[in-house]
């Protein structure tokens, strides 16, 4: 989950800034058509799509798993070669929320008499995007990594169960169906928990991105 998060992120500040810049091409409306087919699609849907593929037709990947259970000693390399599915799938499904959120930000942003103001200055294009108009734009980001910073940790049950990769969200499952309330209990407290500090590290990042925000005024 934190990694496909984080590449999600990255993609997505790239993708949207692109399609908000060059707003209505061909490249814009081909890009939305596949965010609006990767967001509509199921995870487990997609996972399987991806097995199919990638592990039964192609062979490159393995269908599941944490590591090879027939090698004695897995290694970093091993366990990031069982990752790359369950991480692929999380990220194209999440990717495609995320990049909706930046591009409408960064086409407001664009629009601002800052940015107007900035290029008669005579900045360069790169220097406006960069230095105004990302920096300004990247904070509903900051907003969706702090809600979705809980479920980091809570991880994806329907990945999960595809991938035979073990996680909260898989323990949380079989949890409910064995009655272990302490478990239970235990797992929604941590969320909980969870949630307050994602709301923290929000604001930290807020301060950190925008000068204009300071915890003086939080």
């Amino acid at each position: 989950m934190l990694i496909s998060t984080i590449f999600a992120q990255l993609f997505a500040m790239a993708i949207g800034t692109i399609q908000a810049y060059f707003e209505n091409s061909i490249a814009d409306h081909i890009v939305s058509v596949l965010n609006y087919f990767f967001y509509s699609m199921p995870s487990f849907w997609l996972g399987i799509l991806l097995v199919i593929f990638f592990a039964i037709e192609l062979h490159w990947f393995p269908s599941g798993g944490v590591v090879n259970p027939q090698d004695p000693n897995p290694g970093f390399a091993d366990w990031l070669h069982h990752l790359v599915l369950p991480a692929a799938t999380l990220t194209l499904i999440t990717l495609a929320g995320y990049s909706r959120y930046m591009r409408s930000s960064v086409r407001e942003t664009l629009l601002l008499d800052y940015v107007r103001t900035a290029r008669a200055k005579g900045l360069r294009e790169s220097q406006v995007m960069f230095r105004h108009v990302l920096r300004n734009s990247i904070l509903p980001q900051i907003t969706l990594f702090g809600l979705s910073f809980p479920g980091l940790f809570a991880g994806a049950l329907f990945i999960e169960e595809i991938f035979n990769y073990p996680g909260m969200g898989l323990l949380y499952w079989n949890a409910t169906g064995t009655l272990d309330y302490p478990v239970l209990l235990g797992v929604t407290m941590f969320l909980g928990v969870l949630t307050i500090v994602g709301n923290l590290l929000a604001d930290i990042l807020y301060s950190l991105v925008d000068p204009r925000i300071s915890f003086d005024n939080m």
